[in-house]
Formats: structure tokens, C-alpha cells, sequence
């Protein structure tokens, strides 16, 4: 991970003693989205899916795949964030955590550190902007479709009061 690129030796002596390991069965939520989150996470094994749902919408957007050795939840340890977005498992998954205390410490002494967490933080938020405009298009689309049916049948039913003999001819 190029987390551990930007550690350096003192921080990868004392991140390795605080990493607790966590194991995530197929289909389970690691957290949910509005959730607030005391840790980080780096993925050694498996798949996860990282979804956010709009309030006032149906339905969600897939935000990405976190495939192994990928870190995230930089938000909640920078900050007092809360999720900004539910992270499920697709496959049985080994995690490391690292929490919030420990990260703080050290950005406190690595200003890259603390530099390359904000940068990962910002195009997370990206990606969750850009999943937010694939929900609204699909809300707005269902919306017009509905607009449209309502407006043929207003269409219809005037038409029919407008001309009550062409509904009711008979065929022969």
C-alpha cells in the first residue's frame, strides 16, 4: 500500500504495533454509511464494495471496488466524521485496523502523511460525488417517465371528454 510508503521506518515500527487484524465473512457490512467510525482499514485479502444511497432517492450507487492492499476510512480518523458510505464484502475478507489515536499521532510528527490521508480523502468524496449524480440521473429519469404517463392520460381523458362519440364507436 502506499500508505506504508509515506510511514517511513518510525511510523511503520509504530503503526505494526497497533494493527489488529479482522476477518469479514461474504455478503457482511464492515460499516454503514452515516455510521461514525473510530478507524481506518487496510484490505490484505478479498473484495468489498463501497455503496452510497442519496436520501430522498431510491435505490444506490456502487462509489468502487476496494481490492487488497488498498487502505480507507481516512475520514472518520481525520476528522470526527461519520461514513460516507456502507462498505460490504463481495468475498471472505482479512482486514488490518488501525485506529483513530494511533493515525492522529502520526501525522502529527509526518506532514506527508497527513498530506497523502487528506488527498485520498478528497477524491473518496469525489467518487462519492460522482455515484451521487448516477442516482439523481436515474431518480430524475424515473421522474420524467412518470410525468410523461401522467400527462397521456390527462391527454386521454380529455380527448375522450373532448369527443365522447369516437370512444364509443362501435365496430362492425
Amino acid at each position: 500500500s502506499d500508505l506504508f510508503e509515506v510511514l517511513g521506518d518510525k511510523g511503520k515500527g509504530l503503526i505494526r504495533n497497533a494493527l489488529s487484524l479482522r476477518e469479514l465473512r461474504a455478503g457482511e457490512d464492515l460499516y454503514r454509511q452515516g455510521v461514525q467510525g473510530d478507524r481506518m482499514f487496510l484490505l490484505l485479502e478479498g473484495l468489498l464494495n463501497s455503496v452510497y444511497t442519496l436520501s430522498g432517492y431510491e435505490g444506490s450507487a456502487k462509489v468502487e471496488q476496494i481490492e487488497s492492499g488498498r487502505h480507507f476510512g481516512e475520514e472518520c480518523v481525520l476528522g470526527e466524521n461519520s461514513r460516507s458510505s456502507t462498505v460490504a464484502a463481495v468475498t471472505d475478507c482479512v482486514l488490518l485496523e488501525i485506529e483513530r489515536e494511533v493515525i492522529r499521532d502520526l501525522v502529527s510528527e509526518n506532514g506527508e502523511l497527513l498530506s497523502f490521508l487528506n488527498m485520498e480523502m478528497n477524491l473518496g468524496h469525489e467518487k462519492i460525488m460522482k455515484s451521487q449524480w448516477g442516482i439523481k440521473k436515474q431518480s430524475s429519469t424515473a421522474a420524467k417517465k412518470s410525468k410523461k404517463e401522467n400527462a397521456s392520460r390527462t391527454l386521454q381523458t380529455f380527448l375522450t371528454d373532448l369527443f365522447p362519440s369516437s370512444s364509443n364507436k362501435e365496430t362492425p
